[in-house]
């Protein structure tokens, strides 16, 4: 199943680039079941180095995806 992801605040060195609009999102194939938390490792992504939301929620690493889903991702330091 497909998940949306967009990265915010210089995560976007994680971007497997679909195509030349993508800017700074991407989709991911994820197997039914998959969580927020094998999402990341999928990604290559430190579970501490981010906060993230999936559809536009704070949720446990440990919620389960679907298909369609946002995730928002965010570095854990993150300011303006």
């Amino acid at each position: 199943m497909k998940v949306e992801i967009k990265f915010y605040g210089g995560m976007e060195n994680f971007i497997v680039k679909t195509g030349p609009d993508s800017g700074k999102k991407m989709e991911a194939e994820v197997i039914k079941g998959s969580t927020v938390r094998m999402l990341l490792r999928q990604l290559g992504i430190a579970e501490g180095e981010v906060f993230f939301l999936l559809n536009n929620v704070f949720q446990d690493l440990e919620t389960a995806l679907a298909e369609g889903d946002q995730i928002y991702i965010f570095p854990a330091i993150f300011g303006g």
